[in-house]
């Protein structure tokens, strides 16, 4: 999944309800006192993605300080599942380096909370562009 940020013609995704067996983390909620997270960009099988803002990049002054993170959502016997795909996709990820690839920045874990932060992009999401 990309991140991109929502904007005209957004698939309202971010407006879901959530499903049963999901626990999300909460907008406005810092995680590692470090990625607020400011906005749903969209909802997936067993995450949600955020705008967020870096506020180390913040604090250093930097052009762009807006991430994506993705969180695990599931919880019940599939979430262990999750945590470890989520973790194996964002090594994987920052391994690879291509224009056409969103960049992994790091995953990590605050409380019960799993994530990975990447590059926010600016565009059009695939089902935007599929319509």
């Amino acid at each position: 999944m990309t991140a991109r940020r929502g904007g005209p013609g957004d698939d309202g995704a971010a407006d879901r309800p959530r499903p049963a067996g999901r626990q999300t983390i909460p907008t406005g909620y810092t995680l590692r006192r470090r990625y607020r997270l400011d906005a749903v960009i969209a909802r997936g099988g067993m995450s949600t993605v955020y705008r967020a803002t870096d506020l180390v990049r913040v604090r250093a002054r930097a052009a762009d300080p807006e991430v994506a993170v993705k969180g695990v959502d599931l919880t019940g016997p599939s979430r262990n599942d999750a945590i470890e795909l989520i973790h194996r996709e964002a090594r994987r990820m920052r391994e690879l380096a291509h224009p056409n690839i969103v960049r992994v920045y790091d995953s990590d874990i605050d409380g019960p909370f799993h994530f990975i932060v990447m590059e926010l992009l600016d565009g059009e999401t695939l089902a935007q562009r599929l319509r």
